[in-house]
């Protein structure tokens, strides 16, 4: 196709190319980049199905052509006419719910969030037609994408849920987990549909001997985000990870395992039922595994400048604290610690991915942090990074901090600073 000039191509012939050279997972960069480039400038002529392979493909390859998004993005989000008497249409209502979903995924495989794109899919696809053209693979491969970008879809969760709840005896088991993650991952509680979640995930465990470990850690971690990991479901998830103690498991799923074995036992105890936290425990080796792993991660943490700039200020206020204080014997890196008077507080220093891009709500690894320092008897303070963007000066920041603290017990000393001149 180089040799003859990508140029002489169909726009299928192309997107079929890119998508055979994914399936086979072979990379060839002076093709792709051809590729994609031509698709770029020439994707106003492109239909649907050329497109979503076209950007399926890449996504699959882990290629991220910038100019061919963006012409996606463009061509998505644009209008036409289908004869200049007509009015016009968005672009996205000639893809199919399959290639929506397709483009979907590809942007949010390739970490690329681009607000118009994302609102539009959801206004588009939480309409009755779309969601019931939609195959359930389709559902939630969306919501995973809206949650891999970090996006609270409100629209598309209140039209969805209805669909979810009849498709519930029909998913596999990973689309039950990813079902759960996403709740999880954006901190959104389904309301009743979590019971049948749960009944679900529990069916799944008992009857499919294929249940994926991976499955196991996100259903396990979104139950204990969303607060409904002290039940028997939670319980026949760990008994499950008994039964695979010696298959591999990826540091980050051993990571969110960890924490929601612990705050299920956190919970446990809140509800009253000692003997059920006593029980939810990892596998020794298994725990092993991810304490390393955890408090190697720990070891690790860097101060960003952020989190410098916080403790600057904090320093200004005249109190003394700790950066990366490891809490829990070097289970919890606390970003700016606090301990004076007996008490204990947790400055959590939150960048942007503690937090949804367009609603600024706390996110579910967030929120699970949170819990568990305040159970470990911390008072945790949150800094997001989007109310500290906006303070103008220094001593606005000043002032801030010093509101935060005290609104939180922390006593400060009278300082000249805050005195009027």
């Amino acid at each position: 196709m180089l040799n003859r000039g990508i140029s002489k191509f169909l726009p299928q012939a192309i997107s079929n190319a890119c998508w055979a050279f994914a399936k086979l997972d072979l990379i060839h960069d002076d093709f792709l980049e051809a590729a994609g480039s031509h698709a770029a400038e020439h994707m106003h002529t492109w239909d649907s199905q050329a497109i979503a392979n076209m950007v399926w493909a890449y996504a699959k390859m882990e290629v991220c052509h910038d100019r061919l998004m963006a012409a996606v993005a463009t061509t998505v989000t644009g209008e036409v006419y289908s004869r200049p008497d007509a009015p016009s249409h968005s672009k996205i209502e000639e893809f199919t719910c399959q290639e929506v979903s397709n483009v979907m995924l590809a942007f949010a495989r390739l970490s690329i969030y681009t607000t118009e794109v994302l609102q539009l899919v959801e206004t588009e696809m939480s309409k009755p037609q779309r969601l019931k053209d939609s195959t359930q693979q389709g559902l939630v491969n969306i919501m995973w994408s809206f949650a891999t970008l970090r996006y609270y879809p409100a629209k598309y969760f209140h039209a969805v849920m209805p669909h979810l709840a009849r498709l519930l005896p029909r998913l596999r088991d990973q689309e039950l987990a990813n079902c759960l993650w996403v709740f999880g991952r954006l901190a959104h509680h389904p309301g009743r549909l979590m019971g049948a979640l749960c009944e679900a995930v529990d069916h799944q465990v008992r009857s499919n001997p294929d249940f994926s470990l991976q499955a196991t850690s996100n259903s396990l971690w979104a139950m204990a985000v969303l607060g409904s990991a002290h039940n028997s479901t939670a319980m026949r998830l760990v008994q499950y990870l008994y039964s695979h103690e010696h298959d591999y498991l990826l540091d980050t799923h051993l990571h969110q395992t960890f924490q929601a074995v612990l705050l299920a036992r956190v919970q446990a105890i809140m509800a009253g039922d000692k003997g059920l936290a006593n029980r939810l425990v990892m596998p020794p080796k298994m725990q092993a595994q991810a304490v390393k792993c955890w408090k190697s991660m720990m070891r690790n943490s860097r101060v960003s400048v952020f989190q410098q700039d916080v403790s600057d200020v904090v320093a200004a206020l005249q109190v003394e604290h700790q950066m990366e204080y490891l809490a829990q014997d070097g289970l919890f890196s606390v970003d700016v610690a606090i301990q004076r008077g007996g008490k204990s507080i947790a400055i959590e220093v939150d960048g942007p991915y503690h937090y949804t891009l367009n609603t600024h709500q706390p996110l579910g690894h967030t929120l699970l942090r949170r819990r568990l320092l305040t159970a470990m008897g911390w008072t945790v303070v949150s800094v997001p990074y989007f109310d500290w963007n906006r303070l103008q000066s220094g001593l606005d920041k000043a002032h801030y901090m010093a509101r935060l603290l005290t609104q939180h017990g922390c006593e400060l000393p009278d300082l000249d600073l805050f005195q009027k001149p």
